[in-house]
């Protein structure tokens, strides 16, 4: 038996079929372990994958405004489940008897009702039935899909699809891909959603290998809200664009969403498109297909919000688990454990088990306290209290459709519905829970959790976090406890792009920043509005953000002199404005607001210029997921800095700006930057931009060397020339480091001539316009940045919470090489982490689409684990000597990353290969990805070298990636998903593909007798 000990820690186990390369009958084993600690496999995933272009032709104003003026309040027959005004909430009350039928004799006095716990005065009921003067809309909104179920999901669509009565229905289909994404709008043409719903669970939803979906569908929306005109040119209904109007708003603030906020998409989509939908009339619901990922604390308050606003705006929410599988085992065994127990890491247990171990066999907990114990593992999923909070349903992936999808049906068309005065008046945003009970027996009734107390003239979109924010703003006099600036910048006319930018930075010194001993991080959390008025006082523009943000604990002293920025870009003509602005610490309690008023002005009849933008950095930028953003300078996007104050390390300053020529003049433009000190010219630079066809917008940054200039104050002037015509603009910053003024400089500048500068012999102030403005961290930051992800890497392990998690484990085969994978099987385990160790119990296993009751070790193929912590150690420990050398300055989901290539030789290195009687030790490399703030690895690679050429791997690599995860409220950094690859000879290759599904608290004061789980070291 031959065996392959890579010990880059991760068990890897491979047993092949017939087809492989041990097909003469000999079983080829592969067995890598790490000499450190266990290590494992994890890959790039679904998170890795492209978000694709950004839909933004028409600006967000125009058609904001549109969509929300055209809609009107719902008629009382089909008002939202939840409507409030001052007087009165409206409440949809489902009453069915015990056989699942409808009642339809309800009566005021067979129903109590409380609003947080204190009982209401109903003030009407009457009931909803028939058909109705407007389609019932339903909505498909599909998760990005992992490949083996995207069969299950087009399954459970049609089963939709088949149910939904032909009439009085209409359904559109979207997904979710970086953000929210159009598939097809409402119709009731069923061969027209059968063929979306196929396109909606294809590429874009993670099958491999394939072209993203067409554009077509939001391309044909744009036309339709742009014109009113279907894509033949026939006019619409008023109804068919106000839905359309709709959905082109639910894909701009899911985008606003990702972009703004940095939450993730999923959640993103669906606030969006619960908000989009709060002025339509009809009765709504949305399906949505999920993997129940898991969730950090900033999306486990956005699913709370989504909850409350959907009931708020008339919205019922149906989740199809597709995990359902795997969250039922996951509970049936937490179930069976008392107060969170834990799986005794000692247990090394000979006996196959295949089922869990029964109540009686628990044991109560002991008497020591468990750290952070107030988790509980039997709670429900976030998606499922979702569903259950909104008057909706939760569908496992292989459960019953047809009770489910009933229910939805006559939920939509026949219901109650209540209104009572609520004993509080106050609108302050905060969640009251509804409860209704029945005095009749024999009867069901169902409704949702509460709402939110917001106005009901709040159209304009304000979230329930930005309504203590407008009372701030409404204060007779502003706060001023929390320091902040805010303006806006005029960035010229640009074409189908918004024109104006909105600008908000908090220094962090006025901030609290709280501490998590538990996770090595230190957080903030602010939360912003804005608002844009007229002359007359109308608001024009909302914006409402919650900011969380996270860093490494060691960095703290540094994050106080940072500073938090938040921009949003809108479009407006030219006038007097006015813009509020309230920002809320949500640690601390402090606020500050402001009111600033502001002119846009007229567009020039010549070349013209936008603000002159002092650079505060350059954050790397994806094109692809907003082709129209303003600020963009190739692939990085400009964070501006309003302080007028350069950073005490700065060796350059930056400017950003947008030159517009006239396009009806074909003279050639030439533009001329100069700086200027205390006001003496120091230097100057006429350049002469370029344009791609005589008439674009360019944009530009100009870059000087400060590090050998004096204190002072600098002033930073363009002006743009054609035709005889010019326009100006300047901005302003001051060095105050304590550098002196030399007698050379002073004279320089007398003479109006340049100072002298070391790093330029020449003696002039250079002024560049760099291509692209990647370039490292300072070295020093790039010591700080390794040494802090040494040890954090080194100490991951020791780090983590006791947990439990579900482990899928996908593999393939490609018999050929030619990437044409073939499903082999699918193993579900329940993985139990108790001090520092790992260890599986078999769930499920599936093996060519037939389940089986085999065991880990039973089962033909590839097989991993040892991801927490063992490949870190492998790459970090001080006895690898691993070299690194940075790469580049990227993006990794909402995060800032440092990319090192990385290489450890095999004199240092722990991969060892066993095969019968043959032993290579062989380098590896591969690259790490740190995340800036928190220094810590977000993924990993790993890639063998030196394998000799007879030996029947010849290739090995893996990767891992890293995501933060809420475990009893505090976020930790867990393994996601992974990949392990090996090529058997020259063609055949083997891929496993892991997900890490439902992580939980486990406790480790619970003692489990007469249970022996396989387990899997």
């Amino acid at each position: 038996m031959a065996s392959l000990r890579p010990s880059l820690g991760l068990p890897i186990r491979l047993f092949p079929g017939a087809r492989s390369a041990a097909a003469a009958g000999s079983i080829l084993r592969l067995l890598t372990k790490m000499k450190t600690r266990g290590v494992s496999a994890a890959g790039i995933g679904p998170r890795g994958r492209s978000v694709g272009r950004v839909f933004a032709l028409v600006t967000v104003a125009f058609l904001v405004a549109q969509a929300y003026g055209q809609t009107s309040q719902p008629p009382p027959s089909q008002a939202p489940i939840f409507r409030t005004n001052a007087q009165e909430v409206s409440l949809d009350l489902v009453v069915h008897d015990k056989k699942n039928r409808p009642v339809v004799d309800l009566k005021p006095e067979q129903i109590a009702v409380t609003e947080n716990g204190s009982p209401v005065t109903l003030t009407s009921l009457r009931l909803v039935s028939g058909a109705s003067e407007r389609e019932h809309l339903i909505t498909l909104l599909f998760e990005p899909l992992a490949s083996n179920s995207v069969k299950r999901a087009r399954d459970i669509a049609a089963k939709i699809l088949k149910v939904i009565p032909d009439s009085g229905f209409s359904l559109a289909v979207l997904r979710v891909e970086g953000r929210l994404r159009l598939q097809q709008g409402f119709t009731s043409d069923r061969k027209i959603l059968e063929q979306a719903v196929t396109a909606a669970t294809g590429a874009g939803a993670g099958a491999p290998g394939q072209s993203s979906p067409s554009d077509l569908p939001e391309k044909e929306l744009i036309a339709m809200v742009q014109t009113g005109s279907d894509p033949s040119g026939k006019p619409v209904s008023a109804s068919d664009r106000i839905l359309s109007q709709t959905l082109f708003s639910a894909l701009q603030v899911s985008g606003q969403l990702v972009q703004n906020q940095h939450a993730q998409p999923s959640p993103s989509g669906l606030l969006a498109l619960v908000n989009s939908q709060k002025q339509l009339a009809q009765r709504k619901a949305i399906i949505y297909f999920t993997h129940s990922r898991q969730l950090d604390l900033h999306a486990k308050d956005m699913i709370e919000s989504i909850a409350g606003e959907a009931n708020r705006d008339g919205v019922s929410i149906y989740v199809v688990d597709l995990n359902a599988l795997d969250q039922k085992a996951h509970e049936a065994f937490a179930a069976n454990i008392s107060d969170v127990g834990s799986v005794p890491g000692t247990v090394q247990g000979a006996t196959r088990m295949q089922s869990l171990p029964p109540p009686s066999q628990v044991f109560k907990d002991d008497a020591r306290t468990m750290r952070n114990s107030e988790d509980h593992t039997t709670d429900n999923s976030p998606v499922q209290n979702l569903a259950e909070g909104t008057g909706g349903s939760y569908i496992g992936g292989e459960d019953s459709l047809r009770k489910p999808l009933a229910r939805m049906i006559e939920d939509m068309t026949t219901y109650y519905e209540a209104t009572y005065v609520p004993s509080s008046q106050e609108y302050d945003g905060s969640f009251r829970q509804v409860g209704v009970t029945s005095l009749r027996k024999g009867i069901n009734i169902r409704t949702s959790a509460g709402y939110f107390a917001m106005p009901a003239d709040a159209s304009i979109g304000i979230r329930p976090i930005e309504l203590p924010l407008l009372t701030i703003l409404a204060e007779p006099k502003l706060p001023t406890d929390l320091a902040f600036r805010a303006t806006v910048l005029h960035l010229g006319d640009l074409p189908n792009r918004d024109n104006n930018s909105l600008l908000i930075e908090a220094p962090l010194s006025d901030v609290e920043i709280r501490k998590d001993a538990n996770t090595g991080l230190y957080s903030v959390h602010l939360s912003i509005i804005a608002q844009i008025k007229d002359n007359t006082g109308t608001v024009l523009e909302h914006f409402g953000e919650d900011i969380p943000r996270r860093g490494a604990l060691e960095q703290i002293e540094k994050a106080r002199s940072e500073t938090a920025t938040w921009q949003h870009h809108f479009a407006a003509g030219p006038g007097k404005y006015t813009l509020e602005t309230a920002i809320l610490d949500r640690n601390s309690g402090k606020a500050g607001a402001q009111r600033v008023a502001f002119v846009i002005p007229k567009p020039s009849d010549g070349p013209s210029l936008s603000d002159l933008i002092l650079v505060r950095r350059m954050e790397p930028f994806d094109a692809r997921r907003d082709p129209l953003e303003p600020l963009a300078y190739g692939n990085e996007r400009v964070t501006p800095n309003l302080s007028g104050q350069a950073s005490d390390d700065a060796k350059a300053v930056s400017v950003f700006f947008i030159t517009h020529p006239d396009p009806h003049v074909s003279a050639t433009t030439i533009l001329d930057v100069q700086v200027l000190r205390n006001g003496g010219p120091l230097s100057q630079m006429p350049i002469a931009p370029a344009r791609a066809d005589g008439t674009e917008a360019a944009a530009h940054l100009a870059t000087i060397p400060v590090s050998t200039l004096p204190d002072g104050l600098y002033e930073i002037r363009a002006t743009l020339s054609q035709g005889g015509h010019t326009a100006a603009t300047s901005t302003s910053f001051t060095l105050t480091w304590g550098q002196p003024d030399s007698e050379e400089a002073e004279v320089a500048g007398a003479d109006l001539a340049a100072p002298v500068i070391e790093s330029h012999p020449s003696g002039s102030l250079v002024i560049t316009f760099p291509a692209t403005s990647t370039h490292p961290p300072p070295g020093n930051e790039l010591e700080s940045i390794l040494a802090d992800a040494t040890r954090h890497a080194i100490g991951y392990s020791e780090s983590l919470p006791n947990f439990i998690c579900v482990e899928v484990t996908n593999r393939a085969i490609d018999a050929h090489g030619q990437g044409r994978w073939k499903h082999q099987d699918r193993m579900t385990e329940l993985l139990t982490y108790r001090d520092n160790a790992e260890n599986r119990t078999m769930m499920e296993a599936e093996v060519h689409g037939q389940k089986t009751h085999a065991s880990r070790d039973d089962l033909q193929g590839l097989l991993s684990h040892g991801e927490f912590g063992g490949l870190l150690q492998a790459v970090f420990a001080s006895s690898s000597k691993t070299n690194f050398q940075w790469k580049e300055t990227g993006a990794l989901g909402d995060s800032t990353i440092q990319v090192f290539d990385y290489r450890v030789t095999r004199e240092n290195s722990s991969f060892d290969f066993h095969f019968g009687l043959q032993e290579r030790t062989v380098g590896f490399h591969g690259q790490i990805f740190i995340e800036s703030t928190t220094r810590n690895v977000r993924r990993i690679t790993v890639a063998a070298d030196d394998l000799p050429i007879k030996f029947p791997i010849q290739a090995a690599s893996l990767s891992m990636d890293y995501d933060y995860i809420v475990i009893n409220n505090h976020d930790y950094l867990l393994p996601i998903g992974g990949q392990v690859r090996l090529r058997l000879g020259h063609r055949e290759a083997v891929l496993n593909e892991i997900e890490f599904r439902n992580y939980r608290r486990f406790g480790s004061t619970a003692k489990i007798l007469n249970y022996s789980p396989v387990q899997t070291r």
